[in-house]
């Protein structure tokens, strides 16, 4: 079949009024290399039951957090830098009832997840929907994850009407960039590695993109359109 919806009839069993909360074991990944240089303010959300957020968490930890009892819980570990938020792309991860109350976060996850936290959050019964096989194909089907076509998805999530085909990355352009004057990274955890300076060519998709310094002390946001033509803006970040 084409579509990913299961029907739960037995959900008044482990989510009914006045269930005992859930302690969850979670397991946040490293700090990726090249960030290890940024002051980086990081907090664990989570949706399911209520949802809630954890301030302080750091990278590399083990927390434990009290949830309540459901049937899906997403979580994103969100990073703010110098106040700003969405600067660096978060990680993420799903556990169901039924998986044990343990839950490994990853980089790898962080776009899936973020989309499926935004879903959930904002009413949507991820308890109908296969998270978990969503998560698995975004992770095997799209190279760089945070390149996935979210509307796309989201909408054929919404519809009820997802299949494999529609967990596809957006294209990819050869962008060229002048960068200012230092040394930048990507705020995308999957290419944290790279370092750019100058003027030099990036594969990039459409959509916003962002770059910090070393000392995370200036952005540089790059704008690209549908046909791949980019505009970058500098910002301090202060």
């Amino acid at each position: 079949m084409k579509r990913w919806l299961l029907l739960v009839c037995w959900v008044g069993v482990v989510g009914g009024c006045g269930a005992p909360p859930v302690v969850m074991r979670v397991e946040l990944p490293g700090m990726p290399d090249g960030w290890r240089e940024w002051a980086v303010e990081w907090r664990l959300a989570w949706s399911g039951g209520e949802g809630g957020v954890v301030e302080g968490v750091r990278p590399g930890e083990v927390v434990e957090v009290v949830v309540d009892r459901g049937m899906v819980w997403v979580w994103v570990l969100e990073g703010v830098v110098r106040g700003w938020e969405g600067v660096v792309r978060p990680g993420g991860g799903v556990v169901l009832w039924g998986e044990g109350g343990e839950v490994a976060v990853s980089w790898e996850d962080g776009a899936a997840c973020s989309l499926l936290y935004e879903l959930q959050a904002g009413g949507f019964p991820l308890e109908e929907f296969n998270v978990r096989r969503f998560v698995e194909e975004v992770r095997v089907r799209v190279e760089d994850p945070w390149e996935l076509d979210r509307e796309r998805v989201r909408d054929a999530i919404i519809g009820r009407d997802i299949s494999v085909y529609d967990i596809a990355g957006k294209e990819v352009f050869d962008v060229t960039l002048a960068f200012p004057p230092g040394i930048w990274r990507s705020g995308n955890p999957m290419r944290a590695t790279e370092v750019l300076s100058g003027t030099c060519t990036v594969k990039l998709c459409s959509g916003i993109h962002h770059f910090l310094d070393e000392e995370a002390a200036s952005l540089f946001c790059v704008y690209v359109d549908e046909k791949g033509r980019a505009q970058g803006f500098l910002s301090p970040l202060d």
